[in-house]
């Protein structure tokens, strides 16, 4: 059994003025260990201290001006047995040699970057080009692939793919399955803990996103 530890147990009782040292002592305490950080902080339920354990990580500051820790990047990998979907974001098959090995992960949309010309984003990606690049099922979304080797990640990224896919963060581990009714098993549907945080010391391996981007841009 995956077991997340909780964090920040006494955000409810803790005085408003109080909160950010709470949280960035908290934050200090997981990667002291060595082991995951992104995943106890997206399983938490409370918006406001999810939202600010992410704030003070993406800005590396522990609320007083010391950096939480040393320049980094996020390594994710599958989890032992993982069993992802067969098919992409865009519900196109996998390749025979990466069906069932390897989790296609949306990260973003092509064309959706704010720094693009006018040009670019008017004509090769606007609205009906990008129907026919999906009637003709060329890429639309940018993705990065996660399979059991360490993949290398800036924060922004890890955290979309441990939001679909991490280790407790959703608290409905197996997607309902169609056609499902109430009182239904829901532990034969997809299951969506598939991907956990390497612990400090692991090897990186390089990948490359499915749109030919490197994964930690």
């Amino acid at each position: 059994m995956i077991v997340i530890p909780p964090f920040a147990r006494q955000w409810s009782n803790t005085p408003a003025s109080e909160r950010v040292a709470l949280v960035a002592r908290e934050l200090k305490t997981l990667l002291d260990r060595g082991g995951p950080v992104l995943c106890p902080v997206l399983a938490v339920a409370d918006d406001e201290l999810r939202d600010l354990a992410l704030e003070l990580l993406t800005k590396n500051d522990d609320g007083a001006g010391k950096p939480l820790y040393e320049e980094r990047l996020w390594r994710l990998r599958l989890v032992e047995g993982a069993r992802p979907p067969v098919l992409d974001p865009q519900g196109r098959a996998l390749p025979k040699e990466k069906a069932g090995k390897v989790l296609v992960v949306k990260v973003g949309n092509l064309g959706g970057d704010p720094k693009a010309t006018r040009h670019e984003t008017s004509t090769e990606w606007s609205g009906p080009s990008r129907a026919l690049k999906v009637a003709r099922r060329e890429d639309v979304f940018r993705t990065v692939e996660v399979t059991a080797k360490p993949l290398a990640l800036k924060m922004e990224v890890a955290v979309l793919v441990l939001r679909r896919y991490g280790v407790g963060v959703n608290p409905q581990r197996y997607k309902k399955p169609d056609g499902w009714k109430l009182g239904d098993d829901i532990t034969t549907g997809q299951d969506q803990w598939l991907v956990e945080e390497v612990c400090e010391g692991a090897a990186e391996t390089p990948e490359k996103t499915r749109s030919g981007r490197n994964a930690t841009t």
